[in-house]
């Protein structure tokens, strides 16, 4: 399960230290028995602290990954609300921004898989992309969304802006497909759309 340091000595206070020259990338292995019991460990850990952050949002993940949709919605506005909006000027430090980014798709991938209303994932994702306008994720997801509703003009537009994005590792949780050739056929695919 992913751990959390904490301080042992609470009159002590934290230090946040950002080392842009090291890079660790975690990929899940969906065949390891633990992804499929850790579940039961993340629920544990936010009924034991309801307001770590950190654990609301790790079990709203993994619920979405276990296909239980409804659940993930409930875990992930729970995250929303106790988090706070990304709003310093002196940058998402702790990723928390990006983070909430994540929960606002991830509620919107729930939705559609529940054949939610279209209206209703357009919203999550353009709340996603407020959250982080920086990473390039939300902006692809974006407008993947407004391709499928039909709405070329605001497709275009938003892949642009995202294509803009190029410092992958900048992201917190990157999405291969939002940096591969998969994006590139989007765009080409959504271009004439608009010229025509």
């Amino acid at each position: 399960m992913h751990e959390t340091l904490e301080l042992a000595n609470h009159s002590l206070t934290d230090n946040v230290v950002t080392i842009n020259n090291e890079l660790f990338r975690h990929y899940p292995d969906n065949d390891k028995q633990e992804r499929w019991s850790r579940i039961a460990l993340l629920q544990y850990a936010t009924k034991d602290d309801p307001q770590d952050q950190r654990m609301a949002h790790l079990y709203g993940r993994e619920l979405f990954f276990h296909h239980k949709y409804e659940e993930a919605i409930t875990e992930l506005k729970r995250h929303l609300s106790i988090t706070t909006p990304y709003l310093d000027p002196q940058g998402d430090v702790e990723g928390i921004g990006q983070t909430r980014a994540t929960t606002c798709r991830l509620i919107a991938q729930s939705l559609m898989a529940l054949n939610g209303s279209p209206d209703e994932i357009l919203i999550w994702l353009l709340r996603s992309v407020s959250e982080s306008p920086s990473q390039r994720e939300p902006w692809m997801h974006l407008a993947d969304a407004w391709y499928r509703v039909g709405d070329y003009t605001a497709a275009l537009a938003a892949i642009e802006r995202g294509l803009l994005l190029v410092n992958k590792y900048a992201s917190t949780e990157i999405e291969e497909w939002c940096w591969d050739d998969r994006v590139h056929q989007l765009h080409n695919k959504i271009k004439p759309l608009v010229a025509s």
